[in-house]
């Protein structure tokens, strides 16, 4: 009896696999059609991000490299509408749920695998990824590949250890919250994990070359990216917030799903089993840190998801195990909701500027960029050999994409002081060589600017959609710049 039902339960276990990969395939297909369809202008990051590609490097000032490098591959094949921006965010996605499904599958069986890997791409937090790009989304990628890899080197080794290093190395230039992979490692290996020690070496020695391009830019660049990453932080006023800790957490039954949430309480249990030892190890850990790092100075609620690479396996197998049978779909159904009420929310009020049906509008700065974009357009045309000046960061990276022809020349004003963004590290008003220049700025704005510049011409004003009211921005055309105030210019 036993051996008749071996094959059943092979047969059954690949049409699962099989199922589960076509939903994936499919979810990632109406994913790539929401992103066409969608009106939402590009988020500043994201403009920023597009920017960069326009010039790939080995780094840039607040990220590494490879979310420019996808852009560059996706625009080239797309073209440079907002779409083909984002494009990489659903299919890296898509990708991760494949390395999930394998890596379920490895430790467990087929079904956890499928389950898990359906539990990951029905996320909230991956729906709304998926609507955007960001360094998140390959992140998750390599984290999910190099995890799937460790496990397949401590069960193969041989070429297994170098594709490890691979992933990790991809995964820093992807994000330096990678680096949290090597404290979960680290402490897999520490607490009984099968990791070779020729085989460890070897796995980070290739990503330590893969990652060598970065290394280097930021020692050129007096490590300007570290410095950036760590004054995110904002340790320097950190105090005990008691707030900001239970927000923290409430952002993560919001990711999650609060079906999928309680499917990882009911999965964290005492570690006897080496499974969830290891699963625990690349999931506490980032965590730990970042309800610490939000009691005592907060945190942005998309920081600790690298937890939920490990986190959705341990998610499916609490969910699977529940003695409610139907905990699973029903988890799995309340987040497929959630998705397509946000795909909805899109489409119907992605491009509505005042009658959005909340308060709190999360679209908010998603929109208005392209609109503003537009009205300086026509300065442009008039006036060609103008570049634009801008005075602060958000209407450098979106007046450069969307001030067409694009990419628009865009230098932000930057009196002597600290590098705080890209542009202050790369454009430098003084040296700029351009005949005049179109102002874009607040009358706020502009007030400090004008005195700097020999020839003034009041050009107009351009309005930017937000929300219920507009924002304002003037127009002046430039020429003659003067140089930038000194102390002895302060009233």
């Amino acid at each position: 009896m036993q051996a008749a039902a071996l094959p059943d339960s092979r047969a059954t276990a690949s049409t699962g696999a099989l199922l589960a990969l076509g939903i994936i395939a499919l979810l990632t297909a109406l994913r790539v059609a929401l992103l066409v369809a969608s009106p939402l202008d590009l988020f500043v990051d994201e403009a920023q991000y597009w920017l960069w590609s326009t010039a790939p490097a080995a780094g840039y000032f607040s990220k590494p490299p490879l979310i420019a490098w996808l852009i560059a591959l996706t625009t080239g094949l797309a073209g440079d509408a907002e779409w083909g921006v984002r494009l990489a965010s659903p299919l890296l996605h898509a990708g991760t749920a494949g390395f999930i499904l394998l890596a379920g599958r490895a430790l467990y069986d087929a079904r956890t695998g499928a389950a898990a890997a359906l539990v990951y791409l029905t996320l909230p937090a991956v729906s709304f990824s998926s609507l955007l790009i960001s360094t998140d989304a390959p992140l998750l990628f390599f984290w999910s590949a190099a995890f799937y890899g460790l496990i397949e080197a401590e069960r193969r080794g041989g070429l297994w250890w170098p594709a490890l290093g691979l992933a990790l190395g991809l995964g820093l230039l992807s994000k330096y919250a990678m680096a949290f992979f090597l404290v979960g490692w680290l402490g897999h290996a520490l607490s009984g994990g099968r990791t070779s020690r020729r085989g460890a070496a070897l796995a980070l020695i290739v990503a330590g070359a893969c990652y060598a391009p970065n290394l280097l830019w930021n020692a050129i660049h007096h490590f300007v990216s570290y410095r950036h990453t760590g004054a995110d932080a904002e340790l320097g006023g950190a105090g005990l917030r008691p707030g900001a800790l239970l927000g923290f957490i409430a952002s993560q039954i919001a990711l999650l799903g609060p079906g999928v949430f309680l499917g990882l309480l009911m999965a964290l249990r005492p570690p006897g089993d080496p499974r969830v030892r290891l699963l625990l190890w690349f999931t506490a850990p980032v965590l730990v840190f970042y309800l610490a790092l939000a009691a005592i100075a907060g945190a942005n609620a998309n920081w600790a998801v690298s937890a939920y690479v490990a986190g959705t396996i341990l998610a499916a197998r609490g969910l699977l195990t529940c003695r409610w049978r139907p905990a699973l779909r029903t988890a799995l159904a309340l987040n497929l909701l959630l998705g397509l009420a946000l795909a909805g929310a899109v489409l119907r009020w992605g491009d509505d500027h005042a009658r959005f049906p909340l308060h709190a509008d999360p679209f908010k700065r998603l929109r208005g960029w392209e609109a503003l974009g537009r009205e300086a357009a026509p300065w442009r045309q008039r006036y060609p050999a103008d570049c634009l000046l801008v005075a602060d960061r958000a209407t450098a990276a979106a007046m450069a994409y969307y001030a067409t022809p694009r990419p628009a020349p865009v230098v932000k004003w930057h009196p002597p002081g600290p590098v705080r963004d890209h542009f202050d590290l790369t454009r430098d008003l003084a040296r700029a060589d351009c005949p005049a220049w179109l102002l874009i700025g607040s009358p706020a704005q502009t007030v400090a600017i004008l005195p700097h510049f020999a020839h003034v011409q009041q050009l107009g004003e351009a309005r930017q959609p937000q929300g219920s009211q507009d924002r304002t921005h003037a127009l002046y055309r430039l020429q003659g710049f003067t140089g930038y105030p000194t102390r002895s210019d302060a009233p």
